[in-house]
């Protein structure tokens, strides 16, 4: 559901005047799982860890991207590694949530 909320606001940014309805997602549940994704710059190890304890913490699974702390000049890695973690991230059917 927040992925079809994602994909309204992108739709809604190019063609408002063809948005009739706001699909609102399920709240997030303990138990969801959260991909960690990084589709542009790096995020530094020691702040993958803090945010992976604080969403286990409140009950979450986390999935994190092979890309997340790589990198490739100021990148996450490649256009094609990022665009790939994205992606499955975001046709992962047991993922609810994109960070």
């Amino acid at each position: 559901m927040i992925k079809k909320i994602f994909l309204f606001i992108m739709l809604a940014a190019t063609h408002s005047s063809n948005i009739s309805a706001v699909e609102k997602p399920q709240p997030l549940r303990p138990g969801d799982t959260i991909a960690l994704v990084a589709p542009a710059r790096p995020t530094e190890p020691a702040d993958i860890a803090a945010i992976c304890n604080a969403l286990k913490q409140k009950g979450f699974k986390v999935v994190i991207s092979d890309n997340a702390s790589s990198r490739r000049g100021y990148l996450a890695g490649t256009d094609e590694e990022r665009a790939k973690a994205l992606m499955q991230a975001w046709c992962n059917p047991s993922i609810k949530m994109i960070w």
